[in-house]
């Protein structure tokens, strides 16, 4: 949004899954924390895969009036996003800004259009988590705890969504 960005497509994966409605939820917060009416032909549901990102960025693109950024919830989808974006004849990020989730090493690596991402910290979950099983095993006593830990994210913006 801080790029201009008005009509901004989700990608979505299934919304069963706590994590993939909270990315979802989230899409929807950042639209009306910025005016946006949220439109529900701009959610795409994919999977996490560069051929079901492919899938879903043909049929925006296949819209009167196709989006100006796409936020997926996937790396991977948001690669396949890339991938239909140029090959339809379209520039990112300067028609099309796109936002991946998950920080994959890939999205790094990427020949010009490195992918803006949301790094989730895996290694520091991974240890949070240890941590929480090695407590628990060592728990002498009959009652278990629960721990909500949670981790903030990071955006890390590249390429893929700066049209600076």
């Amino acid at each position: 949004m801080e790029q201009g960005c008005r009509r901004i497509a989700h990608l979505s994966n299934d919304r069963k899954f706590e994590i993939f409605n909270n990315r979802f939820l989230g899409y929807k917060k950042a639209l009306s924390d910025n005016g946006i009416e949220f439109d529900e032909s701009m959610v795409i549901e994919t999977q996490s895969n560069v051929l079901d990102g492919r899938r879903a960025a043909k049929l925006l693109l296949e819209m009167e009036t196709p989006p100006d950024a796409i936020f997926s919830s996937s790396d991977f989808a948001a690669l396949g996003a890339i991938q239909e974006i140029k090959e339809s004849g379209f520039n990112i990020p300067e028609d099309i800004c796109v936002v991946g989730f998950s920080n994959e090493p890939f999205t790094r690596f990427m020949e010009l259009t490195t992918i803006t991402t949301v790094d989730q910290f895996p290694l520091e979950m991974g240890r949070k988590a240890a941590q929480v099983f090695l407590e628990e095993v060592g728990n002498t006593e009959d009652t278990k705890t629960t721990q909500n830990i949670v981790l903030t994210p990071e955006l890390i913006v590249r390429r893929s969504s700066s049209k600076n």
